[in-house]
């Protein structure tokens, strides 16, 4: 007779182990019912059953006990997931413009978050404007009423952009407009509020009587002689002494050769009905009105030709204004030319040159750029949107055209039909969003977040760009789509970079140094304890006396000597990680040999080796093929926790800086933010997933070679 129980289904086991790994046995036979020794077929003889092929395998008694202990079956899940994620995921299209050297002013120090587009439930209706420079977005609804979203906090200064002050809430506002750190409104009496940072006037003005005014200036003024893109993270260590939101009318007047003055036209109240625009950029504002008058303050340092371009305007009425990252530009009334303020006189001609006078029609550097003059012929320019280094201009007959630099991700112009035009363009830092008279929407420009990836929408009677973000809303305001940057979920780091990627990276790095240093080890502590162990003799005494030397040698001091010698060389990021995976791994064998040595000196005294000693089986032979595979469990134990160990000798060195250096990023580099007590305290995301993750892989790992360990020896305590 026989008896045959069918196999279990593949992805039925599979959840019988995750279950048994994550919630273990008790959980598992509740769920799936008691598991019977699976057979594939038993005999009887003679009413015996003959239970021959019944004996369990080594191997699979190893498996059996191994399976027993759910934590260890959870940790080779974690690590399995692990190793997909950090190698598999780079290569994915969610990963494919990550770039480690890769920087976004606007976007510094965000802690994690999804809401960069989470449009407030009662505006989402109701829409009359939205912008947006950084991590925020400031909306107003036509019934006047103001609206913030995204990421308020500003760095660690304690404002939370997000709290708009009850002076605005209690007024109907007419425009609003988002800076880098602060947001400006113009109520329907004209009258000018603002909030967030005002460190250097953005909104307002302070008084030179108070006892702390001088002294901030000074530090002010250091900090506004750097780079801007430089100074986010010193000014949040600093604090910001602004008022978390002020009227600015009721602000004073402070003089300061870094700061534009708001003007006095702006404080007193404006007619709210002759403002054209209202804008803002790093850390400045400006306010445009229909017979052309410019008002323009804030950071002298951002935009260094400030004063020169209100020289300019104060000659000739100005039609459009927009911000750059480090320029105002401007459209004069004569609308054939951009004026920055940045201009020099041709030898040739002895005509002034403006900055920006080579226009050219596509993104790519093949695209011919021709002069201003020749290009414009008798057409004439009706508004300039800019990026954060380029702009798009849109002439009166729906052509548009681009000057300055843009990223290399970029999505080219569509191409139109026939008959159709552009009538509205729209700019977020790197990306333009255009409508066109047959309603549709198009994005073009830098793509690093997908904002360039308009969507099919219909219906669509005006545009709004975000600063990574577009918002398609209908004639009513209705909000009809909206595509871009929703969000960081680990948040970004002190450049901008989105630290879940990073860590995808790192982890890719770290795990490799690691692997590929147990793999040295394997190699030369393996062959070395092989050979010493069984030949004996001189041959033993002289390769531990080696081991011992190399064992001797201090690790983390030697590397860190050997790193300060190679900042004099000339050495690319790829070949000091080259050399860090083969100096972990050549100096970390001795453990092998000496593990390797101990099994042989056991294992050569076995009667198999006797026996092919007998045969005239060859030394090598019996070495390689018959003792290293008996001792080969020995091996795997010790290198699943080398492989951890090495992993955490390259965390400690990329931490002290001597290791994998940015922008490569590793799990070691990046912790290096929690030794900055500012970064520590208000930017904990920054180091507190990976540090967490660092813990759970290696936690996993070295639980992996400690249960290897415990089931591949049967005289454990646990298997008695």
């Amino acid at each position: 007779r026989k008896m045959e129980k069918k196999k279990e289904n593949i992805f039925r086991k599979l959840a019988r182990w995750f279950v048994r790994g994550c919630f273990g046995l008790k959980f598992e036979e509740k769920w799936f019912g008691k598991r019977e020794q699976e057979k594939k077929e038993i005999t009887f003889k003679n009413g015996v059953p003959d239970d021959s092929e019944l004996i369990v395998s080594p191997g699979r008694q190893i498996f059996n006990r191994f399976m027993e202990r759910k934590f260890a079956v959870f940790s080779v899940i974690v690590v399995i997931l692990m190793f997909l994620v950090v190698f598999i995921v780079p290569h994915t299209p969610y990963m494919a413009k990550y770039s480690d050297s890769f920087t976004e002013t606007t976007q510094q120090n965000l802690p994690p978050t999804l809401s960069l587009m989470s449009v407030p439930s009662k505006l989402k209706d109701n829409i009359k404007m939205i912008d947006s420079y950084s991590s925020f977005t400031v909306g107003l609804s036509n019934d006047g009423e103001v609206f913030v979203w995204g990421v308020g906090r500003l760095g660690a200064s304690g404002i939370n952009i997000k709290d708009i002050p009850d002076e605005v809430k209690n007024t109907k506002i007419a425009y609003v407009a988002a800076g880098y750190d602060h947001i400006i409104a113009i109520g329907e009496d004209g009258k000018l509020y603002g909030w967030g940072s005002n460190r250097f006037g953005q909104y307002g003005k302070k008084d030179p009587n108070e006892p702390e005014a001088e002294e901030e200036l000074d530090v002010e003024s250091e900090l506004a002689e750097s780079d801007p893109l430089e100074t986010e993270t010193e000014e949040a260590a600093l604090g910001d002494t602004a008022e978390d939101a002020v009227s600015a009318d009721a602000a004073k007047m402070v003089d300061s050769n870094n700061i534009q003055a708001i003007p006095d036209a702006v404080l007193n109240g404006l007619d709210v009905n002759e403002i054209k625009k209202v804008t803002c950029g790093y850390q400045a504002s400006a306010i445009l009105m229909k017979d052309g008058t410019l008002y323009l303050w804030g950071n002298r340092n951002a935009y260094k030709k400030m004063e020169e371009l209100m020289k300019q305007a104060e000659t000739m009425p100005i039609v459009d204004v927009d911000f750059m990252l480090n320029d105002v530009v401007a459209i004069p009334e004569t609308r054939t030319s951009v004026i920055t303020g940045n201009r020099t006189r041709s030898r040739a001609t002895k005509k002034w040159i403006e900055q920006y006078h080579l226009v050219r029609t596509h993104f790519s550097a093949a695209t011919k750029a021709v002069e201003m003059a020749e290009f414009l012929g008798d057409r004439k320019i009706n508004e300039v949107r800019t990026t954060a280094n380029g702009m798009c201009i849109l002439l009166d007959d729906g052509n548009i055209a681009f000057m300055g630099d843009f990223p290399a991700d970029v999505v080219e112009v569509p191409k139109l039909l026939e008959g159709e035009y552009f009538t509205d363009i729209e700019a977020g830092t790197y990306h333009f969003s255009g409508l066109t008279n047959l309603g549709h929407v198009y994005s073009f420009g830098g793509d690093h977040y997908h904002q360039a990836e308009a969507p099919d929408v219909d219906g669509v009677g005006k545009i709004f760009a975000g600063s990574l973000q577009s918002y398609a809303v209908d004639g009513n305001g209705k909000l009809l789509d909206k595509w871009g940057q929703s969000g960081y979920i680990f948040g970004t780091d002190e450049a901008g970079a989105n630290i879940f990627e990073r860590v995808i990276a790192g982890g890719r790095i770290t795990m490799t140094v690691g692997a590929v240093a147990v793999i040295i080890e394997i190699i030369i502590g393996v062959s070395i304890g092989l050979m010493a162990g069984f030949f004996g003799g001189w041959v033993d005494i002289f390769l531990m006396r080696v081991a011992e030397v190399f064992s001797s040698i201090p690790l983390i001091p030697f590397m860190l000597i050997l790193s300060s010698l190679l900042t004099q060389v000339n050495i690319s990021p790829e070949g000091r990680l080259y050399m860090i995976m083969v100096i972990l791994g050549v100096l970390g064998w001795p453990g092998f040999a000496h593990i390797t040595r101990a099994q042989v000196l056991v294992a050569r005294e076995s009667e198999y080796v006797t026996a092919a000693q007998a045969m005239g089986v060859s030394p090598r032979r019996i070495a390689y093929k018959h003792i290293l595979p008996n001792i080969v469990s020995v091996i795997l134990v010790n290198m699943t926790l080398s492989f951890a160990a090495s992993m955490q000798t390259e965390t400690s060195l990329s931490f002290l800086g001597f290791g994998v250096n940015y922008p490569q990023p590793s799990w070691g580099n990046m912790l290096a933010r929690a030794s900055n007590a500012t970064a520590a305290l208000n930017f904990w995301w920054q180091w507190v997933f990976t540090a967490s993750i660092l813990i759970l892989t290696t936690v996993c790992i070295n639980t992996i070679g400690d249960t290897l360990r415990d089931v591949m020896d049967p005289k454990s305590t646990n298997d008695k």
